[in-house]
């Protein structure tokens, strides 16, 4: 069985969409967009993580697959 790192969501540290109200719609987009890109580099840990988490026997048994 592979051990999945521990992650924590907050250290993902999202931006704080609440603290910019007043942004417009494409500058939200734009920080979404790059958040998502840093989440979803192939180095960091979240996405490893994910990559892994068909291996856990739980998410085996609702996927069907155990």
């Amino acid at each position: 069985m592979i051990k999945l790192g521990s992650f924590r969501i907050d250290a993902a540290k999202l931006p704080n969409l609440d603290a910019t109200p007043n942004a417009k719609s494409e500058k939200v987009l734009g920080l979404l967009r790059d958040k998502f890109e840093e989440l979803a580099a192939p180095t960091h840990p979240l996405r490893a993580a994910l990559q892994e988490i068909h291996t856990l026997e739980p998410i085996r048994i609702i996927e069907g697959k155990a």
